[in-house]
């Protein structure tokens, strides 16, 4: 089920701001359905914001940083196959 996956994976669910693991589209840009405009997500920026959110030192800090990314930390990205 999708949105067990998405949680396991690291990601905010599907009403988060980031509607998307494959994308940067922010859910404000909802509407654009031109995929050509949509900026990638690279496992390498994934991986980043995971390590970020992983090494921050508060809560507060975490919620920033899954706003700004959703992205959270995996156990999963452990896995040298894991992208």
């Amino acid at each position: 089920d999708l949105p067990s996956a998405r949680k396991i994976g690291g990601f905010a669910g599907p009403t988060a701001a980031h509607l998307c693991n494959l994308c940067w589209l922010p859910k404000s840009e909802k509407g654009n359905f031109n995929c050509e405009t949509w900026r990638s997500c690279t496992y390498e920026e994934y991986f980043a914001a995971a390590v970020q959110w992983q090494d921050a030192k508060s809560q507060k800090e975490h919620n920033n940083i899954f706003k700004k990314t959703g992205v959270r930390w995996s156990e999963l990205l452990r896995l040298p196959y894991w992208d």
